[in-house]
């Protein structure tokens, strides 16, 4: 995405998926741990106590923390 906009700077802010999730992969768990060590404007929240609504989806508590943790991030920038 960054090629396609044309700036290498450009933030990537996301969250972790919670490990009681239907959608959690030690693998993709990993991926995200090592792109955040890498820097280059990634910024990582860590969703592990999130809580779900079904098997794979946040519910509106972790949903709006996400939501409000990103907004932080991002409002700093």
């Amino acid at each position: 995405i960054r090629g396609i906009v044309g700036n290498p700077k450009l933030p990537f802010v996301y969250g972790t998926i919670s490990p009681i999730s239907a959608q959690y992969s030690v693998n993709v768990n990993k991926a995200f741990l090592d792109i955040f060590a890498e820097g280059n404007f990634c910024y990582m929240i860590d969703m592990s106590d999130g809580t779900l609504l079904d098997p794979c989806h946040f519910d509106a508590v972790s949903t709006d923390n996400l939501g409000e943790r990103m907004f932080d991030i991002l409002k700093d920038l």
